[in-house]
């Protein structure tokens, strides 16, 4: 998990922030959402710890998407991001002071990679995504799942039901 922390913030805008992620993460695990007849249903794996992993279509990125309402951004790991930068799929965009799960902060570098092609096909042109120290898994943080929203998460079959991507496209 990663979260922003912007200087200057007063307490009372990072209560509010804190509240919505809490009832964002309510709402989808929840599934409270309605999802449209036109959603586009994405498999996911739950693995034995209890995490959900979407699939995309990115050998770099071939252990999955952890899904994570937590995280601010998406994340890569190392790895992902030294075969990513060697392909010239990566663009530095800024450093953030992140707030990491432990409750520690960290310069976190983040990039913009050029598309990310989730299972089903679903295309994301122009992604951010943070390279946290240490970070051992790719996650699919708010900066993705903002984009992709109204969202729920269904745990019989495990899916990812997106309402604003179409099988080879999404917003922006």
């Amino acid at each position: 998990m990663i979260n922003v922390c912007r200087m200057g913030r007063s307490a009372a805008e990072t209560h509010r922030l804190v509240s919505f992620a809490l009832s964002l993460a309510s709402v989808v695990l929840l599934g409270i959402l309605p999802v449209k007849a036109n959603a586009l249903e994405l498999p996911l794996r739950q693995v034995e710890s209890g995490g959900l992993y979407l699939s995309v279509a990115e050998s770099a990125l071939n252990q999955g998407l952890l899904l994570d309402t937590g995280s601010s951004y998406s994340v890569v790991t190392r790895d992902a991001y030294r075969e990513l930068s060697r392909a010239g799929r990566l663009t530095f965009a800024r450093r953030v002071l992140g707030r990491m799960a432990d409750g520690s902060t960290a310069s976190v570098d983040v990039y913009l990679l050029d598309r990310l092609v989730l299972s089903s096909g679903c295309k994301l042109d122009q992604v951010e995504v943070a390279v946290v120290p240490g970070s051992d898994r790719n996650i699919l943080g708010l900066s993705v799942l903002t984009r992709l929203q109204p969202f729920t998460v269904s745990l019989q079959p495990a899916t990812l039901s997106v309402e604003r991507c179409r099988a080879g496209t999404a917003h922006r």
